[in-house]
């Protein structure tokens, strides 16, 4: 059994590994923010989204840069509170949807948006639309539903089915005068939540009863069947809450409707037998839907028993005391039961309790459950155990969402886009078009297989195949021509349209080119002043600069002349000595100064002069360039 496999260290082990994972997963949240392909990935995730909002606005990429940066500064605050960048995408998407208009939401937005739509389980498109409906702006939209779910909250009701009939109601507000704007209406629809009733009912028969004639008839149709409330019967008080206070026309329509129900044996509520007719007569005649006056009387009288058998502090509110009354339900013994901290209790062990010494502890509990909160605390406070740690360790991870935000990442992006329409508009030329490939192509093989035919058939020759050949050959080659200039004269203007482009990766591209091609044409013409100094010697401790005179008499074996020619020559000689010894006997010093030497400088003169003609026995004292390569010599002393 699991009961006997149970071991105690078991539970540490489980949390040791939990907490290590948790550990891991914070360092490489925190690695993250360096690693390259996450960087990429978000830089590609977040143009994505951006671009998916442009077209469902039906724009370019001109107000992409926008989109993205609204959307990158929301996305800490939405992945705090367990969202991720698709559910900032949804919200954009879904406010445009709803305005008919391609607004950009400001960044702060998109957290208030996502979270009331977590908390009150419709989306952002239903909040906006309904809200806008009635007049308010979309920034206010949030902030609005926000009442609505304080107002549930205060009172211990559903928040999700309070917001959704505020929602599905909202063309009340432009019709009818509500207590407090959008809290009123909150209030209406938290009690037709804890009366199980459509909050519509009351608003259509609020729309009845608004001018004086219905007002008139429904009062005297309500005398006829022995309706006692007071508030109902008079046709002015019945007008006026129809127009300033349709909350309070429920309220009394839930008050009217309580005498028709009583206890019964078994102690559930339930319609009286002798006014189950009554009550039927009195929905037609109301124009009431069947039903909803049955479960509005039920309803009521259920809330009024709580409210009347329990005792309540002096200190409670109206609220508090609705909200105890809504937490708790009637238990089989037939006594109101409540469930505080786990544990459930009668309402008069609760109330005792209230009253007690630590009652402030207990009053400190129920006051928060119904304190008013944000949006954003609310969802952080519904996300789970597991979620709320993930999104904060995902909160760790900024550097490459700030990097994708940018327009440097956008116009890297965007680069190679550029680059390639380039090269399609090149190519977009009419000589290049399918159209007038396939009809080229068509035309030649056609031409060629047709000569072919006849040869096979022997009604032709090789001569008549190869001046088709020839003839189609000129053709290509004259397409050819014509496609290169009309290219040409379209990469000219395509590179002119490019070129006004603020992108700063193409300007650096487009300068790099530029450079790459003044280089290599400065060095093709021996320009370029940087080569020699790639070539330069690492030490060039000596150098002998000398004018070397050449007055000898050659003889030339010509026999048109014996007149000696005198060829004077003066070149520069570079004598580069590399001084690296590793013979302790020599001192690089020594030898050094004794390079300076004047005697051993003639020498050497002295030598290159005699080997350039080889002792006036050999060479061509008319090729200077041969001169020039003979005298540019250098030794290596080692």
């Amino acid at each position: 059994m699991a009961g006997e496999d149970f071991k105690p260290d078991d539970i540490f082990s489980k949390l040791n590994s939990a907490f290590e994972a948790a550990l891991s997963k914070v360092g490489k949240a925190i690695s993250d923010n360096l690693d390259t392909t996450v960087i990429a990935k978000t830089i590609l995730d977040l143009d994505d989204a951006a671009v998916g909002v442009a077209k469902a606005f039906g724009q370019g990429r001109e107000n992409v840069q926008g989109i993205k940066a609204a959307m990158a500064d929301a996305y800490m605050s939405v992945v705090a509170l367990g969202g991720d960048l698709d559910k900032i995408q949804k919200i954009q998407v879904q406010a445009g949807e709803a305005l008919g208009r391609n607004l950009v939401l400001s960044s702060d937005s998109y957290a208030k948006l996502y979270a009331t739509a977590e908390v009150t389980g419709k989306s952002a498109k239903e909040v906006i639309s309904g809200f806008k409906d009635a007049g308010f702006s979309a920034y206010q939209a949030g902030s609005q539903m926000e009442k609505v779910v304080n107002q549930a909250r205060a009172v211990g009701v559903s928040a999700q089915a309070v917001s959704g009939k505020v929602l599905e109601n909202m063309s009340a507000l432009n019709k009818f005068n509500f207590q407090g704007g959008v809290e009123g209406m909150a209030k209406m629809a938290a009690q037709a939540t804890a009366l199980r009733i459509d909050m519509k009912t009351a608003l259509d028969f609020a729309d009845k009863v608004f001018d004086p004639e219905g007002a008139i008839e429904m009062a005297a149709a309500m005398q006829r069947l022995g309706v006692a409330n007071t508030e109902l019967l008079d046709p002015l008080r019945l007008m006026d809450m129809a127009q300033n206070d349709p909350a309070e026309l429920q309220n009394q329509l839930a008050e009217m409707s309580k005498k028709f129900v009583q206890l019964g044996k078994d102690g559930n509520f339930e319609i009286a037998p002798g006014a189950k007719r009554e009550l039927r007569e009195l929905e037609k005649q109301l124009q009431l839907p069947a039903g909803q006056l049955s479960k509005m009387a039920l309803g009521a009288a259920e809330l009024d028993k709580k409210l009347t058998s329990i005792k309540f502090p002096d200190t409670f509110t109206e609220d508090q005391k609705q909200l105890f009354a809504n937490m708790s339900e009637m238990g089989e013994d037939g006594e109101f039961k409540i469930t505080v901290d786990g544990t459930a209790m009668n309402l008069s062990e609760a109330m005792a309790k209230a009253g007690s010494e630590n009652g402030a502890e207990f009053i400190k509990k129920l006051e928060e459950t119904s304190k008013p909160k944000s949006m954003e605390e609310l969802a952080k406070g519904q996300l789970d155990i597991l979620t709320t740690i993930n999104s904060n360790i995902k909160t760790l991870t900024k550097l490459p969402m700030g990097i994708a935000r940018g327009k440097t990442a956008t116009q890297a992006l965007e680069l190679p886009a550029e680059l390639t329409t380039l090269l399609s508009k090149t190519f977009d030329t009419q000589e290049l078009s399918i159209k007038n490939l396939g009809k080229g192509f068509d035309e030649g093989a056609q031409d060629i297989l047709g000569s072919l035919t006849k040869l096979a058939s022997g009604e032709g020759s090789l001569t008549e195949v190869f001046t088709k050949l020839a003839e189609n050959g000129e053709k290509l080659n004259n397409f050819a021509q014509d496609a290169f200039v009309s290219s040409a004269e379209k990469y000219k203007e395509s590179l002119g349209e490019l070129t006004k482009s603020n992108n700063m990766f193409f300007k650096l591209t487009e300068e790099i080119f530029k450079s790459i091609g003044k280089s290599g044409t400065d060095f093709i013409q021996g320009k370029d002043q940087n080569y020699n100094t790639l070539n330069t010697p690492q030490v060039v401790p000596q150098t002998v600069n000398s004018t070397v005179p050449n007055t000898q008499n050659l003889q030339t074996p010509s026999s048109q002349s014996s007149t000696p020619i005198k060829t004077e020559n003066t070149s520069t000689v570079n004598v580069n000595l590399n001084v690296n010894s590793t013979n302790p006997n020599i001192d690089p010093n020594q030898l050094a100064i004794a390079i300076q030497s004047t005697d051993l400088k003639e020498t050497i003169v002295k030598t290159i002069k005699d080997g350039m003609a080889n002792n006036g026995l050999t060479g061509n004292p008319n090729n200077a360039q041969a001169m020039r390569n003979q005298a540019e010599m250098s030794g290596n002393l080692s």
